[in-house]
């Protein structure tokens, strides 16, 4: 079970204009926008970054599922799981050296969801990986276009999200408990794999507003120093659509 509330990393802060520090007067409007703009533009070629070393790792995984036995697998399952949790750990309990090695980090966390990914492929048919794949496409271009262009302001909305995602987050613990029980409920992981699919399917578009922040007319954003972190939150919301999505239609060949 992976830990995507978790993820929830950075606060964020109103969308007031952000002076620019040392000598000199404070930005006007517009260059608070380019500011905004040049912000926009790093996170989104950090995330694609992010997203191609995951594709780069877990491609060779998945070519050679078939050669590797269950306890293999299991390995790099926990591999995975565990190193992307300490890189996450670290960014909370670290930050001042996450920040003076942000790309270190990012690459490394990026590397184990791909070691991740991978194994999570031997699961399920290429047909299936594939249709979730290019659903979860689809999902991140529409909610995308929905964040940027939408005249309502969803980022004043972080109570509800918050809420929803704690409710995800014990959705997920009982399930996980109850497996280890020995309990398995059908109908009880599709709704947890739909109520993930819904959930993130809204981050990705609740996010987007908040990286496009006063520039996109939007009341809360990420500070511009934050980068990182607001490329780090938007690869989880689409990893995790994926993955979900994955154990919804997927069928194990």
């Amino acid at each position: 079970m992976l830990s995507p509330w978790a993820m929830r990393l950075p606060p964020v802060s109103k969308g007031e204009r952000e002076p620019l520090r040392g000598p000199g007067p404070l930005l006007d409007g517009r260059l608070s926008a380019e500011i905004r703009k040049g912000f926009v533009r790093k996170v989104y070629g950090v995330l694609s970054t992010q997203l191609l070393v995951t594709l780069c790792i877990a491609g060779p995984v998945m070519a050679y599922t078939k050669q590797l036995s269950k306890q293999d697998l299991q390995k790099l399952w926990a591999v995975g799981t565990i190193g992307s949790m300490l890189v996450i750990f670290a960014m909370h309990c670290c930050r001042s050296a996450v920040r003076a090695y942000p790309w270190a980090a990012l690459l490394t966390f990026s590397a184990f969801k791909g070691l991740l990914f991978g194994a999570l492929s031997a699961h399920y048919s290429w047909q299936s990986l594939l249709l979730a794949l290019g659903n979860t496409v689809l999902i991140f271009a529409a909610m995308t276009a929905y964040g940027v262009y939408s005249k309502t302001d969803y980022t004043g909305y972080g109570p509800y999200v918050h809420a929803a995602m704690f409710t995800f987050m014990f959705f997920g613990f009982t399930l996980g408990i109850m497996g280890w029980c020995g309990v398995h409920i059908h109908w009880m992981r599709v709704a947890f794999d739909l109520c993930g699919v819904l959930v993130f399917t809204f981050m990705i578009m609740f996010d987007t507003q908040r990286i496009l922040g006063e520039w996109g007319g939007h009341q809360y954003q990420f500070s511009v120093d934050d980068w990182m972190f607001a490329a780090l939150t938007l690869y989880t919301d689409i990893t995790q659509v994926f993955m979900h999505l994955l154990r919804l239609v997927g069928k194990r060949p």
